[in-house]
């Protein structure tokens, strides 16, 4: 880990020549060694001084200068630098971390194992039972278990003597031969391994130890074919013979020997086959039996998934009840036999037996759910301490990080040995503690199953490697301690994971804003990424320095503090320069102050308690008004102010009057916050409560709070103002705050680079934002959106109240139920009975490309869509004012009370109980269906005319000044979250600086801006956004700070001639590219003299939100790859070798899958991050890199991947991953013409397939499935196909044992070389030329190489060529620079003596479409030298 000068804290496990060039950049740093000469730790001092470790650069001199270059410099036989890294580590620079460490109060010694100890208690440890404890959580690698008890531990010392005289039996799949590795393995290290001693699925049945004095004496394997048993012979009991040979072939028991057995053996029946072998045998008689068995996972492969490796016929595709039929039948037969077996009288009752539930996996959680119900309840009656139940689920689901394609890690597994020794060993071996201390690779974070942290597994692991068995190639060894946990610190200096423990001690409390956005460190490789999204400190955030958190809210509290003070301090020396007038009987209540920017236009009634007759009138003037004070801001959150306005007087005599006021203050504030912690909470910086994410549902109830004031106010003083007067005067109170908060979220949005362009700028200015689709989603200050649809609602407003005031009773009550019920048919109705009431779901944000997209967004955002809401407002003041003409009574006035707060409750409830949410709440909940509740809040708080106030209208009262910030609150609340560090995460101190804000944008701000706002006249008033949009739209052209960095990027001319070879950007046409897409990854083949060429359209966009996921509420990361294809056919212009291809017309390819789908809906990668909650997810919208090839008939088809359409069921569990697929008969002058893509069937379904090089030989397609071994497979159109022939061409395969990072993967398509184009080349024999590349996956680097590979079978590479000169370019996205082949052609050019011209087309940058250009005999020179 590592403390740098820019005060950011990460964890990080580079390999050596990274960190060599990150040291270069960070002089501070020491440097440990982890492994001598392989990987490295990077430490830091202390906390709190500046970084002052020197770097030791003389230990770096043994690295050339050549490492800098390629590696295709490595290729060609320059000085290979990865053989020659630093052996260990000067002494004196140990002692200088000794010493900072010795400054934290930590005393490290001399030697480089050090123990602190504290004061040990006595441990609890949980009892032996039949069903043990272990639900609980694992925390820097101790198992807290929730019992309160601990999980008795044994050291390998404590194992081997538990075990001597026994013979431990495992029967079961994958995760059991992983126990079984990690159990041989604790007796000795590195005794099985998943490929040097087959221990892995598919390559050994039985695999066979035993141990002398802690020696391994014996060890065997024995194959499917040893056994004589085919994939589908799942009947034991059809080879006893070969078992009992098999079992009868190891030494004899002898005192103190140990024996481990695994078998492979996926379904209960196969238990039985070997419980009635171990019955029967003699050799090991004298011995214990302990035997454990886990059977679940392939009865899911077969029934369930029905997977073509499906070794069960009968079970194949029976569905899910079917299969849990069988489960359960089977297993109680099993379990019968082993409760005769291991107790009392049975061979295993001496040792015992213990049956597991299936390991942990997520992604399965649904489905295992049924399953693992079924073995406890079959164990439920039969779990005894002769035979154990062991909840291996639940022990996997206390990390559930550590589990990778639903196998569990080392930690896991070795806490699920300990788990079942603990009734084995019981009186046979002491605990030795209840302390974990790991040493080597136990964490799934150590690897992540990247092949580059396991080399010796990745050397041998040949075509079929998986993560999870890499993840269990290294050494792992729990050693155990005495005391409590974490009393006990074992320190080993160069040892990543305890260097990174005690540092993360050091500094646990100083944490950056960059640990706390939000807390995980993903590898995108690993989860599937071929280009990880880019990984930025403090993304989008403009303070990265943690001490602000606490500053920022501090120093704004402090500001209002002061600013209250000032007030009350002038307020009171005003007060006492007035001297008291004389009191009067019946004096008139004062006036109240003018409160400018808050007062609701509307709130007009008669002062409480005014006497009868009093003929003054108290009202403020405005210039331009009619008498009344304007209203502030009716949509948003804002204050109400208590306006009072009495009749003008009459020679009749009055009664007294009630003060007509609405304390609406305090509902629009809890709304006003309710709706911002929505907003961030579907940004994902809220914690994950699901009542926040309805935030939303409260900008739709201003609409209809406006309306109730407005119309209120017009019944009892209309105005006789035009419409437009009517909404200049009202904009008084929304658009001066709205305008100046535009100047701040331009330049923070212009310096995060992502300001939009003139258009959306000038339109939301203007507040047109709403009633322009393509701009609402894109806009400055986007929450304020409603802006645009409240000018529409007041130019409106008069016509309207005209219309509404003439309703009777009836007519408006039967006018709000149709504003209820019409949009709610609209919204839930209509798509339930289309069966998708999420229909909205398939809408992208800021993405325009469908009609969903389109009618989503204007439903969202249009005034019309809005416009009932509003008219429910105006009909609801208007029922008021009908009621209040009505005589009270007692029924009324109690349902008045109880209004309010029975709405609250109500959607309290709604929104705080998933199960009550309505259908398609995300539209159903802004348009309809809480309208009613919304109402009644509206009501309950203002009352009925003439009745006594509600009580909480009169609580409310008391707070109302909570009125004056709401709007403020509102508008400035992305503004205080784009400045707010620690990654925008909503704390306390959030809420504290975003309300001190707005109060004091309240009285700086706000209140200023309206007295100058009043003295424009409608005549003038368009100045200020004519002004505005001048100067945000002007600024809108200058270039960002990302324009430096991006004028920086390495761009590849257009033209790029040398010689013969000519490098150009190709020209594709016709594709109606939207401005943030770009086509990448051409390939194209020439047809006498056309050229078909496709392409993949590509765009990247990611966002972050809580929501709802499987696994529970949580944050979701979710980079969406837009990606589609491109084909068209041109005509060659005669000398386009010269020139360039020209412009080559291209149109969208309309590919469907089987089920006749359209190729769009595909399975989303994901991957949950228990420890914080964190769903990663990334979706993909369409087929990638295709490869057109001509086939015998003709035709033309094209080879893709692509991850896998989505069936019937959705995904299927573990399907998540890219496959290759083939669509005949595509039409490339008319692409639009439907074609169907089928899955080439070869290669695996649970890994990524991609890169295959296809190529026709005698008339048939033809694969290079792999570059190493060079393995090729024949295919058909229909997309059967299988492997035909594997070769190996050992220069190549050394190349990759030397370089453990490097990955060899094939490009683009392979061309014939043979007759006429032979005789241009330097090889005497026909021979395919194709393209590869490798890829570092330390570095990310790709490199891309020819290769040739002979023409006839088994097709063994021949040459490698000496790296070729693509141009590279800078991704946007990533800001890596590269480039990437992808397809590869041959022209033969009659005019010029039948020259063949190659052309290798490519993508640079996922930013350009390029084609290298050259003749065949230019192109030969690239296998002249340094060929392989």
């Amino acid at each position: 880990s590592r403390w740098s000068s820019s005060q950011k804290f990460r964890t990080a496990e580079t390999r050596w020549k990274n960190c060599r060039e990150e040291c270069e950049n960070e002089p501070e740093c020491i440097i440990w060694s982890y492994k001598p000469g392989v990987e490295i730790q990077e430490a830091y001092t202390k906390r709190w001084d500046p970084p002052t470790c020197s770097l030791v650069r003389s230990e770096l001199s043994c690295l050339p200068s050549t490492c800098d270059t390629d590696i295709g410099g490595t290729m060609c036989g320059q000085k290979d630098c990865n053989m020659e890294m630093l052996q260990q580590i000067s002494n004196s620079s140990q002692d200088v971390l000794r010493e900072k460490l010795r400054q934290t109060g930590m005393d490290i010694g001399e030697s480089s194992d050090v123990t602190t100890t504290t004061t040990t208690t006595t441990v609890l440890f949980c009892e032996v039972s039949a069903k043990p404890t272990v639900s609980g959580t694992l925390r820097n690698g101790q198992l807290k278990l929730d019992a309160g008890c601990k999980r008795p531990l044994r050291s390998p010392a404590s194992v081997q003597q538990c075990l001597a005289d026994t013979w431990f039996v495992i029967v079961g799949g994958s995760n059991s031969i992983l126990f079984s590795i990690q159990l041989a393995n604790t007796l000795k290290p590195k005794t099985l391994h998943p490929t040097t001693t087959k221990s892995r699925t598919g390559d050994a049945k039985i695999v066979d130890v035993v141990y002398e004095n802690g020696d391994v004496i014996y060890l065997k394997w024995w194959t499917d074919v040893d056994l004589s048993l085919a994939w589908t012979d799942i009947d034991f009991d059809q080879r006893k013979a070969e078992f009992k040979a098999a079992f009868a072939a190891a030494p004899a028991h002898a005192p103190g020997r140990t024996r481990v057995t695994s078998v492979v053996g996926q379904y209960w029946p196969n238990v039985d086959s070997v419980v009635e072998q171990l019955d029967a045998d003699t050799a090991w008689a004298s011995a214990g039996i302990a035997l454990t068995t886990q059977i679940m996972q392939w009865y899911l492969v077969c029934g369930v998934y029905n997977i073509f490796f499906c070794n069960r016929p009968d079970l194949k595709g029976v569905g899910s009840a079917k299969t849990q039929e069988v489960f359960e039948q089977e297993a109680i037969v099993s379990t019968d036999k082993l409760l005769t077996f291991c107790g009392p009288g049975g061979r295993a009752h001496s040792r015992g037996c213990s049956i597991q539930s299936n390991s942990f996996d997520p992604g399965q959680a649904a489905i295992l759910s049924g399953f693992n119900a079924i073995i406890g309840k079959v164990m439920q009656t039969r779990a005894s301490e002769d035979l154990v139940f062991l909840d291996t689920w639940t022990l996997g689901s206390v990390a559930g990080g550590e589990s990778i394609n639903a196998h569990s890690s080392p930690v896991i597994t070795l806490l699920n040995v300990q788990t079942a020794l603990a009734h084995v060993c019981d009186g046979r071996s002491n605990i030795t503690g209840a302390v974990a201390d790991w040493t080597g690779t136990c964490f799934a974070h150590q690897t992540n199953g990247a092949m580059n942290t396991c080399p010796e597994y990745r050397n041998t692991c040949g075509a079929n490697c998986e993560r999870w068995e890499c993840m269990h190639g290294p050494t792992c060894t729990l050693n155990v301690g005495n005391g409590e946990g974490g009393s006990k610190w074992k320190v080993q200096l160069g040892e990543v994971a305890n260097v990174s423990d005690l540092i993360e001690v050091m500094l646990q409390t100083w944490l950056t804003c960059s640990e706390k956005q939000p807390a995980i460190k993903v590898d995108w490789y690993a989860a599937g990424y071929t280009d990880p999204p880019p990984e930025r400190e403090c993304a989008n955030r403009i303070t990265c320095v943690m001490s602000l958190e606490v500053i920022l809210p501090l120093v704004a509290v402090l500001l209002v503090i002061v600013v209250v003070v000032r007030n009350w301090h002038q307020k009171r020396q005003k007060a006492e320069k007035l001297i008291p007038p004389k009191p009067s009987i019946e004096a008139s209540p004062p006036a109240p102050p003018e409160r400018v920017g808050h007062d609701i236009e509307g709130q007009l009634a008669t002062a409480e308690g005014s006497p009868a007759g009093d003929v003054s009138v108290q009202k403020t003037e405005l210039p331009g008004s009619v008498g009344e004070v304007p209203a502030a801001w009716d949509p948003s959150p804002t204050s109400t102010s208590r306006m009072i306005v009495q009749e003008e007087p009459t020679d009749a005599p009055k009664m007294k009057e009630k003060a007509d006021h609405f304390p609406l203050g305090l509902a629009r504030f809890l709304a006003s916050l309710h709706v911002v912690a929505g907003h961030l909470y579907s940004r994902g910086s809220t914690a994950k409560v699901w009542f926040f994410g309805f935030g939303f549902t409260w900008v739709p109830w201003f609409f209809m709070l406006s309306g109730f004031v407005l119309f209120s106010a017009n019944a009892r003083r209309p105005t006789k103002e035009n419409p437009l007067e009517y909404a200049f005067r009202r904009s008084v109170t929304i658009y001066p705050l709205y305008a100046i908060s535009l100047i701040p979220a331009f330049f923070l949005a212009w310096a995060q680079g992502r300001a939009p362009h003139a258009g959306v700028i000038v339109s939301q200015i203007w507040l047109l934002q709403s009633w322009i689709p393509p701009f609402v989603e894109h806009t400055l200050q986007m929450h304020c959106w409603f802006l645009s649809c409240m000018v529409a609602y007041w130019l409106a407003f008069k016509p309207v109240a005209n219309g509404i005031s003439k309703l009777g009773m009836a007519q408006t009550v039967g006018a709000m139920l149709a504003i209820c019920v019409i949009p709610w048919i609209a919204t839930v109705v209509g798509p339930a009975g289309a069966g998708n009431v999420e229909w909205y779901k398939d809408h992208t944000f800021r993405n325009m490309e469908t009609s969903v997209d389109v009618l989503v967004v204007i439903m969202k955002f249009n005034p019309l869509c809005y416009f009932h809401v509003f008219l429910m407002g105006c009909l609801l003041a208007h029922l008021r004012l009908l009621l209040g003409e009505r005589p009270a009574s007692k029924m009324r006035i109690f349902m008045m009370e109880v209004l309010a707060p029975w709405a609250y409750v109500m959607l309290v409830a709604i929104f705080g109980v998933k199960d009550l949410k309505p259908w398609g709440y995300k539209l159903s909940a802004r348009l309809s269906i809480l309208l009613p509740l919304q109402a009644a809040i509206l009501l309950g708080f203002s009352g009925i005319p003439g009745d006594a106030k509600p009580l909480v209208g009169k609580i409310a009262a008391q707070i109302d000044f909570l009125s004056d910030y709401s709007y403020a609150i509102y508008i400035f609340q992305f503004i205080c979250h784009d400045l707010w560090p620690t990654g925008g995460v909503a704390s306390i101190g959030y809420w504290m600086f975003l309300i001190a804000v707005a109060y004091l944008a309240q009285h700086f701000v706000q209140q200023p801006a309206q007295q100058l706002w009043k003295k424009l006249s409608l005549k003038y008033f368009w100045l200020v956004p004519l002004a505005l949009s001048v100067l945000l739209g002007g600024m809108s052209f200058v270039p960002d700070p990302s324009w430096k960095y991006s004028s920086e990027l390495v761009t590849p001319p257009d033209v790029d001639q040398d010689g013969e070879m000519l490098d150009i950007r190709l020209q594709l046409d016709g594709a109606n590219l939207s401005p943030d897409e770009e086509l990448i990854n051409p390939s194209l083949f020439v047809i006498g003299n056309d050229v078909v060429v496709a392409a993949r359209r590509h765009r990247i966009s990611s966002r972050q939100f809580n929501g709802e996921t499987e696994f529970g509420d949580g944050t979701i990361i979710e980079s969406v790859w837009h990606s589609d294809v491109v084909v068209g056919r041109t005509s060659l212009d005669p000398s386009w070798w010269e020139t360039g291809f020209g412009p080559l017309s291209v149109k969208t390819w309309e590919l469907q899958s089987l089920s006749g789908g359209h190729w769009n809906e595909l399975c989303a990668q994901e991957t949950w991050i228990p420890e914080n909650s964190t769903l990663m997810r990334k979706v993909v919208t369409g087929p990638e890199d295709p490869k057109p090839i001509q086939l015998s008939s003709g035709d033309v088809a094209v080879a893709f991947s692509s991850l896998p359409p989505l069936g019937y069921h959705g995904c299927e569990p573990g399907g998540d991953v890219s496959q290759m697929y083939l669509a005949a008969s595509v039409n490339p002058l008319q692409p639009d013409d439907v074609t169907l893509g089928r899955r080439l069937t070869c290669g695996f379904t649970r890994r990524p397939e991609k890169n295959w090089v296809p190529f026709l030989r005698r008339g048939h397609l033809h694969f290079a499935y792999t570059i190493v071994p060079h393995e090729i497979v024949a295919a058909r159109d229909n997309g059967d196909c299988e492997t035909v022939y594997t070769s190996d061409f050992r220069p190549l395969s050394k190349l990759l044992e030397d370089n453990p990072s490097y990955r060899a993967r094939g490009s683009g398509q392979a061309v014939l070389i043979d007759g006429e184009a032979l005789a241009q080349t330097s090889m005497s024999t026909p021979h395919f030329l194709a393209l590869m590349h490798l890829f570092d996956v330390d570095k990310g680097a790709y490199s891309h190489f020819a290769y040739r590979f002979s023409a006839e079978p088994p097709y063994e590479i021949l040459q490698v060529s000496q790296q070729l000169p693509l141009k590279p370019a800078t991704s946007p996205q990533s800001l890596k620079t590269f480039a990437f082949a992808s397809g590869l052609a041959m022209h033969v050019d009659t005019d010029s003596g039948s020259t063949h011209r190659i052309v290798v087309s490519y993508g640079a940058g996922d930013r350009d479409a390029r084609a290298l250009i050259m003749p065949l005999t230019r192109f030969d020179e690239y296998f002249a030298s340094c060929s392989l």
